[in-house]
């Protein structure tokens, strides 16, 4: 019996502390309940109950009518009559506190309701703060990009097939509106070079946030992102770089689709309620699913295929546009406490094509697919856990599991371990070069602040594959790795050093009668370095080498060096000017950089062979509405005489690109 009682006399006392909710108040508690002094188990469980149901239904105080006020818990005749008068009088009430100005309310007694009482405004009240409520404004955004070489498909005859039908223009317009916090809207219409204006894309939404128990509602074209990716997302894929964030993918719902891109979004509705401590989540989308003839020269043709080029260009691709349909529903809840995020997703995607198309033609066109998701995210002392497990009705099992722990005020560790297992079907050929078929990973990332200004990074990631995928007949063995020192300062100084590998098992190459599994290796050496001359003037240099060695063949080098100035021309005017020369081998030991551009543009271009590229980007403030960009980019070839191939293929050795940019809000 003294145990009991002290288990129930915890209880309550627990009970007491609690800032939102008073046990002094025990006369008329909980919707008229009576707690006996007894201390008996059964009537403090009943407490913890009717508190946890009062969090959970709210009283909409003003909506309700006198007759459901009087049924509030702690509110007297007076206290309704008060609030009642009050908002015939002044309008509705939007914050507890606002009950300080009705005469029968004390602030213990608000205190006490602040945590069942819901201030949500009228429907006719929430329409009108929606339309009223400044935001941002419209923005109009008008990009051209020409090219000035023409390509192979532009050398044909008119009346042949594969001749481009549209102009070197590649040219979009984006239209948004954010002129109410609540509401925003936007159109985009785009042509790229080659296409004809009608045969454009054109993308649009409608988002609204707030009003009621919908907490986001999204119509027409938009992305979304659930747990780590595996089932709605961005994939299975990795990120790893020097920032250890990177590697854990933020669940952020629903956006908006403001890419350029044809492909990687949905369009229909996307629903977010708010139900208690949890969310729920409706999606419906009906997407085109770009099919195709696939041509890779103007000779050759082979059968159609469902790809996401985005390009109805020639008469053949916009003949065979709008052949495929994608829809896709999902339904998904989470559940979200102070430390803690559960969610269960579960989609049904199916593919289907117009009767005029020869199915026999078509590969790589799956029909209908079933998938169940359940992810976490946990904080404990320290550490952060999270992770996902994905299975859809063909028995492809993924799953990502990774914690990332603080070590005192200066480290952070974090390990993700990842396991995708495909399908697989060896009658059709394409499925054997899946990105990531039967892989097992494990990830170890360190990012580690060494003084004030010097920080050391690092990550090693092991991973196998027992499925046979394009260029590879057997299971393989993976490693990449990665370790960064930099220093950087607030007055822009930069400076980081980088070593980065990677080892790959391919089939070897060659013209012998076996192909043996061998080891290819890419080393890759990069100095980078920032630091300001003046407040409007910084200069960047970067130094990068890869070298590319097969195990049973010859090794290739490649070496990219450029010399990029960033300036403040007066108040109004911003310039970006960049200098790179590249030497490689061969493709193996190409290097990528990024490069500034304009809007809605990102651009990381892979150099190879030998050259060199400029560019130069002016941006300038005409006042604060009116906003210029104008970039020209040049890249020379010394060891070619063909840039690019098939029906993209320019004679000659150079190619330049010119793009404009204007922006205004109203």
């Amino acid at each position: 019996m003294p145990m009991q009682f002290n288990i129930i006399f915890s209880q309550l006392i627990l009970l007491f502390c609690c800032a939102t909710f008073d046990l002094k108040a025990q006369d008329d508690l909980l919707y008229g309940i009576t707690t006996e002094q007894n201390y008996q188990e059964s009537n403090a469980q009943e407490i913890i109950e009717n508190e946890l149901y009062l969090r959970s239904h709210k009283f909409k105080i003003n909506t309700m009518s006198r007759s459901e006020l009087l049924d509030i818990p702690y509110l007297s005749q007076a206290q309704v009559d008060g609030i009642q008068s009050h908002i015939n009088q002044y309008g509705e009430i939007l914050h507890p506190y606002e009950l300080q100005n009705i005469f029968a309310f004390d602030i213990e007694t608000i205190r006490l309701l602040s945590p069942y009482l819901d201030f949500g405004l009228s429907f006719k009240n929430e329409i009108e703060d929606l339309l009223s409520t400044q935001g941002q404004g419209l923005s109009i955004c008008i990009q051209n990009t020409y090219r000035l070489q023409e390509s192979a498909a532009y050398q044909l005859p008119k009346e042949n097939e594969n001749y481009y039908r549209g102009s070197r223009l590649k040219t979009a317009l984006r239209v948004s509106n954010e002129g109410n916090k609540k509401i925003k809207s936007g159109i985009q219409l785009e042509k790229d070079a080659g296409e004809t204006i009608l045969n454009g894309h054109i993308s649009g939404f409608i988002q609204i946030k707030k009003i009621r128990a919908i907490d986001d509602l999204i119509l027409g074209d938009f992305v979304c992102q659930f747990g780590q990716g595996l089932h709605v997302g961005s994939g299975l894929s990795i990120n790893k770089s020097s920032d250890i964030k990177n590697s854990i993918k933020v669940a952020n719902g629903f956006r908006p689709f403001r890419s350029g891109s044809e492909q990687g979004y949905m369009r229909g509705i996307g629903l977010k309620m708010k139900i208690g401590n949890g969310n729920i989540y409706l999606a419906k989308s009906l997407t085109r699913a770009d099919v195709k003839n696939v041509q890779d020269s103007i000779e050759s043709e082979i059968e159609i295929k469902q790809l996401n080029t985005g390009y109805y260009r020639n008469s053949k691709e916009i003949a065979l546009r709008n052949g495929a349909f994608t829809n896709k529903n999902i339904l998904r809840y989470e559940f979200k406490g102070k430390r803690l995020r559960i969610g269960q997703s579960v989609s049904f995607q199916s593919q289907f094509l117009q009767t005029d198309l020869d199915i026999s033609k078509l590969i790589n066109f799956s029909k209908t697919t079933k998938n169940l998701s359940s992810d976490y995210m946990y904080l404990g002392e320290g550490i952060l856990y999270f992770g996902e497990i994905s299975m859809n009705t063909n028995y492809a099992i993924g799953m990502v599991h990774g914690c990332l722990k603080n070590i005192g005020n200066n480290c952070d560790i974090q390990i993700v371990f990842r396991k995708y297992a495909l399908e697989m079907d060896f009658s059709n050929s394409t499925s054997l070069s899946e990105t990531g078929a039967g892989e097992t990973g494990l990830l170890f990332t360190l990012n580690n602040k060494i003084s004030k200004y010097t920080r050391l990074n690092a990550y090693i990631d092991f991973y196998r594959s027992r499925a046979y995928r394009y260029q590879t007949d057997g299971p393989i063995i993976n490693k990449d790795a990665m370790i960064e020192w930099r220093y950087e300062k607030r007055d822009g100084t930069l400076i980081s050093l980088r070593y980065k590998t990677y080892e790959r098992h391919l089939n070897e190459s060659g013209q012998q009668t076996i192909n043996r599994l061998e080891n290819n290796r890419n080393q890759n050496w990069r100095m980078h370095i920032e630091y300001p001359i003046s407040k409007k003037l910084k200069i960047h240099h970067r130094i990068e080498q890869t070298q590319y060695s097969k195990q049973f063949g010859e090794k290739s080098k490649g070496l990219l060096l450029y010399h990029e100035l960033q300036a403040r021309v007066g108040l109004k005017m911003k310039l970006s000017l960049r200098y790179c020369a590249f030497n490689t081998d061969d493709y193996n030991s190409r290097i990528y950089a990024y490069e500034r551009d304009i809007s809605y543009s990102f651009t990381i271009k892979s150099f190879q062979n030998r050259g060199n590229t400029a560019y130069i980007l002016l941006q300038y403030h005409v006042n604060k509405n009116i906003n210029l960009k104008l970039r020209f980019a040049a890249i020379k070839y010394n060891d070619q005489n063909k840039v690019g191939s098939g029906l993209d293929a320019i004679e000659g050795n150079q190619v330049n690109d010119l793009r404009f940019e204007l922006q205004f809000k109203l």
